[in-house]
């Protein structure tokens, strides 16, 4: 899954960016706003509450519904769940790997 690019904007609570997507320099997304997979938000734009922007550059697409905005706390605790799962295949900060590779190679 390909992550998106956040330079120096405001993302604000139960805001959902999809993957690929880029929010540029003082962007603003609001509450409950979205941001489609691969948009790309330009500098000083605002994304309003409850509303899908897309597109490079974003525009309005339209207005969620109610259940569009309710599935953004259920995806943000499905990705929080996934990132827990998944937190020990990542080695600890350290060299601790150097001397390992070195014994495997000798």
């Amino acid at each position: 899954q390909t992550c998106a690019l956040l330079q120096s904007c405001v993302i604000e609570n139960r805001a959902k960016i999809g993957a690929g997507a880029v929010v540029m320099e003082g962007a603003v997304v609001e509450e409950y706003a979205e941001v489609a997979p691969g948009a790309v938000v330009h500098p000083g734009r605002r994304v309003p509450k409850g509303q899908l922007w897309a597109g490079n550059p974003a525009v309005y697409v339209k207005d969620l519904t109610k259940s569009d905005m309710a599935h953004h706390e259920d995806d943000a605790q499905a990705a929080a769940d996934l990132a827990v799962e998944h937190s020990t295949e990542f080695l600890p900060v350290g060299s601790v790997y150097l001397d390992a590779e070195k014994k495997t190679v000798a």
